[in-house]
């Protein structure tokens, strides 16, 4: 809009179309600059959901990790999804700035973006605790690349205990509609290969024999 070329039309889609631009910004300064700046100019009317998932991804996709952990403070604000833990909101966030008379439904988009941020600002436990309220509560809206994205982040933040949990969520995905995929199915070898790398498990005889004994059952079920 600095120009404000002929034939743009201040509507959701440009605004959108915004912000999905400057998540593409590399500058942290000048991107929070900037979507400062276009929140302020948006009407409430204009304001819906896509239009904030896209302001939750310029968030994300912030360098700077506390400025990045802001897309789940967003995402717990406008999103109707319940935060198990609290995430300290950083002084003078614009975010405090933004009220909306009522949460927008939660989407698999939306719920996808939320995981893909703990995994990058390494909140695995708010990852694992607000998944399983998920699966209670919005279970139609976890898809494949759900589980596949969380199989990721217990790999990351779980390494000497992650074959278990990776088995087990890809157990609850088979019990879903969704297809198990090829993709899921090589997360949890990998999360066998990171566990076995371990010496908290390759040192203790009890402790490899029975991520073995786990592995091969796996391959008995499954292939």
């Amino acid at each position: 809009y600095d120009m404000k070329p002929k034939g743009v039309t201040k509507d959701s889609i440009t605004y959108t179309t915004i912000l999905r631009a400057v998540a593409k910004l590399d500058d942290d300064s000048e991107a929070l600059k900037r979507i400062e700046a276009i929140m302020a100019t948006i009407p409430a009317k204009l304001i819906d959901g896509r239009l904030l998932f896209e302001y939750c991804k310029v968030w994300h996709t912030r360098k700077n990790l506390r400025h990045s952990q802001n897309a789940m403070i967003a995402i717990n604000k406008f999103f109707d999804i319940d935060l198990s833990e609290s995430i300290e909101l950083l002084e003078g966030n614009p975010l405090s700035k933004i009220s909306l008379k009522r949460r927008f439904p939660l989407d698999s988009f939306v719920i996808n973006l939320f995981l893909d941020n703990c995994y990058k600002t390494e909140n695995y436990k708010l990852a694992t605790n607000t998944f399983s309220f998920l699966q209670k509560k919005h279970r139609n809206l976890l898809k494949s690349s759900s589980y596949q994205k969380m199989i990721e982040i217990v790999i990351k933040g779980y390494p000497t205990e992650c074959s278990s949990k990776a088995v087990k969520l890809y157990q609850e995905l088979e019990q879903t509609s969704e297809k198990s995929s090829k993709v899921a199915l090589v997360l949890v070898y990998k999360a066998f290969e990171r566990e076995a790398g371990k010496k908290f498990i390759n040192n203790d005889p009890v402790k490899l024999n029975e991520m073995l004994a786990r592995c091969h059952k796996f391959i008995m079920d499954f292939e």
